[in-house]
């Protein structure tokens, strides 16, 4: 990399002038022993110095030739080791060692140091003490320590990144999972209410066709055909949604819920703990009684946010309030501790699901969240005007 080049040559020529120094003058504040042969110093250092330009492309290679060259040159004659080029190189291999390469090298880093360092005083008579023992040490085994703890720390990162993107992997197909299936339940309960409005434009469009007089022979074939197209739709959703039936036993087969079992529904709920209060007018008086589909949607919303009021606050006041105007509203709110428990709202559990996709339905607004008092849920369900 341009960087580690850029360090080598840097090392290179600062410890080129220490050594230059050390020759002309003897020492450069170190033993005289410690200086050999020049063209054997000016190699030595340079192969050392040089070498930090490939220590990242072989993390290991490069800093166990360099060390193991070290420990046999400190065996064998006295030599040169300019401090501010030649041993800064070290200490940036040892580093390298620690940092770079594979965790089960890097664990084994301190060998090259260690050795080194068991064999720098053979020819520095004034580095044989304790001291200077621990010093050079310290020098090559805290760089070395630095990177592996720098080393570990990345790839637990890389390990925590990688698990959390499988967590939110597997949140989003649980979310799908969750969505594929409460549409299946919606499809399946909403055949019933498609299924009995087709079924009643059948019978009437066949009791029309009879009561014509023979003249309106026009009139009587448009009527037959209404009839058998509705009958051709009855018998393709019929093996439409018999696929979202299997494995459902008699889920479909009971009958579909309305504004009528409300009142049923909220005595199982009273009886399981909450204290329910429901306020739900008589609609047919006001000339706007919902469809089949609307009642079903609405059921289904107080359904689900009383189980989860029960489940998440437990017993508690509810106030369930239904109206007509200006669009089907219903209107869910409880006493219980909504603003200090998140999980009611953010976790976007199957309940909130259903609501949703029912409600989207039939372009409503669904809002659901906590506020000063509880929890809420409110549903506005448009009409459909037919003209």
């Amino acid at each position: 990399m341009v960087e580690d080049f850029a360090l080598a040559v840097f090392l290179t020529v600062v410890a080129q002038v220490e050594l230059l120094d050390a020759h002309r003058a003897g020492s450069i504040g170190q033993p005289a022993d410690m200086v050999g042969p020049y063209p054997f110093d000016v190699v030595f250092v340079g192969v050392t110095t040089l070498a930090v330009a490939l220590r990242r492309r072989w993390p290991v290679t490069v800093p166990a030739a360099v060390f193991a060259g070290h420990v046999l040159a400190n065996l064998a004659l006295p030599h040169a080791l300019p401090f501010f080029g030649c041993f800064s190189a070290l200490v940036v291999l040892a580093y390298t060692v620690g940092r770079w390469s594979a965790p089960s090298t890097a664990r084994l880093g301190w060998i090259g140091p260690l050795a080194w360092a068991a064999t720098f005083w053979v020819h520095v008579p004034a580095a044989q003490d304790v001291w200077s023992l621990a010093f050079q040490l310290a020098m090559l085994l805290t760089p070395w320590l630095a990177g592996w703890t720098i080393s570990r720390l990345h790839e637990q990162r890389a390990a925590l990144n990688a698990a959390l993107a499988g967590l939110a992997a597997a949140e989003e197909e649980n979310r799908q999972s969750a969505l594929f299936a409460e549409r299946a339940r919606i499809a399946r309960e909403m055949h019933d209410v498609v299924a009995h409005g087709v079924s009643v434009m059948v019978v009437q469009a066949g009791s029309a066709r009879l009561d014509l007089a023979p003249e309106a022979e026009a009139a009587r074939q448009s009527l037959l055909t209404v009839e058998r197209t509705g009958r051709q739709v009855l018998n393709e959703m019929r093996r439409t949604v018999s696929l979202l039936r299997e494995g459902d036993g008699a889920a479909g087969v009971a009958p579909t819920p309305g504004l009528a079992d409300l009142p049923a529904l909220v005595a199982v709920m009273t009886e399981a703990g909450l204290k329910v209060e429901l306020d739900l007018p008589d609609l047919h008086k006001s000339g706007r009684a919902p469809d089949p589909g609307r009642e079903l949607t609405v059921y289904r919303i107080v359904q689900e946010a009383l189980t989860n009021t029960l489940r998440h606050a437990g017993p508690t006041r509810v106030t369930v309030e239904v109206r007509d105007s200006p669009a089907l509203s219903v209107h869910i709110s409880d006493d219980g501790p909504g603003h200090r428990a998140p999980s009611r709202h953010t976790s976007g559990g199957n309940g909130l699901v259903g609501m949703r996709e029912r409600v989207a339905m039939y372009n409503g607004d669904l809002d659901a969240g906590p506020d000063r008092r509880g929890f809420t849920v409110r549903a506005d369900i448009p009409w459909e005007e037919y003209r």
